[in-house]
Formats: structure tokens, C-alpha cells, sequence
């Protein structure tokens, strides 16, 4: 195989990164007409990076999910008692959107090398201070693979009878129902107050720039950088190994090929 041709095939294999393995590209088809240990090697080096530019993907998507829940937890933990119930009930609404998008955003695949940092952070997310009895109260339940479900007619209630019991009147027992209803609806604006402040704090946590996320960031584009320096190597080895193919016996090629035997 001449020089060129190689060239040829190295450029338009460079140029994409097989996404399934059983397709082989052009770069580690040609490579394997060159030599089977280059070929493979190459194959190795493609899958890698693959899975790099993958993890690289998830968190970067797991990173904007988890900034769209600091930004909803905020909202929550300023909600007012002088706010309408429909408002504020839009408010936990989103909150409980952008909670559960972080949360299926974290569930990376086995073979990820992003998934234990995203299980890590996710454990994070949901750990509370909020037990799940005061969340019960106010329709919120979380469910088994960590997401919230919301009951927006038990919330809505729940918010409203503080507004309800203010417009009762009459006895005495009124007046203590009344009390009682308005006590109810404050301590649920106060359950969500401090849930909302709980959930943006550990949110924030996890996106600081010497946080979780950021140092596997790091950690994986340094590899991804390593990877594509050792392709560019091997390139640069089934170069010069097509150019010296008339002398296999060469002992400068055969040293350059062999870190490359598996």
C-alpha cells in the first residue's frame, strides 16, 4: 500500500469515530490491511475515545440540568405567603421539572466513565433535611429511582387553607380552625422555603469549580487529549511502516510497531 493511499484512508478514518462496534472505519480497516497489530491498536484507541467523548457528553448535559435546579430551588426557597396559591404552586411545579431532568440526566450507562461521579452527585441531590411525612403533606412523594412525583391538587389545598381558614367567620372554633388551617399553610410555605434552600445549596456544591464535576471534567478531557496523542502516534508509526514496507526486516519499524502489539 503506497503512501498516499494510506494518507488517504488515515484522513477519512481520522475524520469520524465508529459509534458501533462491530463497524469498522476506514482508518482501522486500512490499518489492518497494513498490519493487524496496528489495526487493533487503532480500534482501541477509537473505542476509548468514543467512550470519553460519551462521558464527556453526560456530564456536560448532567451539569446544565443541575445549574436549571440550583436556579429552582432558588425560586423555592423564596416563596412568599403573599404570593397566590397558583403561583407558588407553579413555582414548586418547576422545581420538581428541573429536579427530576437532573435526576435522569445522572443515570449514565454501566460502562461510562463519567457513571460513579454521576451516581456520587446524584446521591447528593438527594439527600434532604425535608422528612418525607412533611413532603406527604404537601402531595410531594419521592419515588424509587429518586425522581418527585407531585400532587398538585394536594399542594394547591394545602397552600390554600391558610387563605380559606382567613375567610371563615363566626364562633370561637371558627376562630381556632382558622388558626390552625393558617399555621398548616405557613408550615408548608416553610417546608418548601427550606427544601428549596437545601437542594440549591447541595446544587451549587456540585457545579464550584474545585467541586465533583468539574474535577471529572478535567480529569476526562486530559484523557480524551491523551488518547488523541497516542492515535496521532500510531498514525505517524503505519506512516512510516507503509513507507519501509519493502524492508519488513527493518529493526527501526519493528521497535516503533511493537508498543503497539496487544
Amino acid at each position: 500500500m503506497s503512501v498516499s493511499l494510506l494518507s488517504s484512508s488515515l484522513a477519512r478514518g481520522s475524520a469520524s469515530v465508529t459509534t458501533a462496534a462491530a463497524q469498522e472505519d476506514p482508518t482501522t480497516a486500512a490499518l489492518n490491511k497494513l498490519s493487524p497489530a496496528l489495526g487493533k491498536a487503532h480500534g482501541r484507541l477509537q473505542s476509548q475515545l468514543q467512550s470519553e467523548s460519551t462521558s464527556l457528553s453526560q456530564l456536560g448535559k448532567y451539569k446544565a440540568a443541575v445549574s436549571d435546579v440550583s436556579s429552582a430551588a432558588q425560586a423555592l426557597s423564596q416563596l412568599s405567603a403573599s404570593a397566590s396559591v397558583a403561583d407558588n404552586v407553579k413555582v414548586v411545579e418547576r422545581f420538581v421539572a428541573a429536579y427530576n431532568q437532573a435526576i435522569s440526566a445522572s443515570q449514565a450507562n454501566a460502562s461510562s466513565s463519567a457513571g460513579s461521579t454521576l451516581a456520587a452527585s446524584r446521591r447528593a441531590l438527594n439527600a434532604s433535611d425535608t422528612s418525607r411525612s412533611q413532603l406527604a403533606q404537601l402531595g410531594l412523594s419521592r419515588q424509587a429511582d429518586g425522581t418527585l412525583k407531585l400532587d398538585t391538587a394536594a399542594l394547591s389545598k394545602a397552600l390554600a387553607s391558610g387563605a380559606t381558614a382567613s375567610g371563615a367567620s363566626g364562633s370561637s372554633t371558627s376562630d381556632t380552625s382558622s388558626a390552625t388551617a393558617s399555621a398548616a399553610s405557613t408550615s408548608g410555605l416553610a417546608t418548601l422555603i427550606q427544601l428549596g434552600k437545601a437542594i440549591a445549596k447541595r446544587a451549587d456544591n456540585e457545579l464550584a469549580g474545585t467541586g465533583r464535576l468539574a474535577t471529572a471534567t478535567t480529569q476526562l478531557t486530559e484523557r480524551a487529549a491523551q488518547l488523541k496523542q497516542q492515535r496521532t502516534q500510531l498514525l505517524e508509526a503505519a506512516s512510516q511502516f507503509s513507507s519501509q514496507q519493502t524492508n519488513t526486516g527493518n529493526w527501526g519499524t519493528q521497535q516503533a510497531l511493537r508498543k503497539y502489539s496487544l
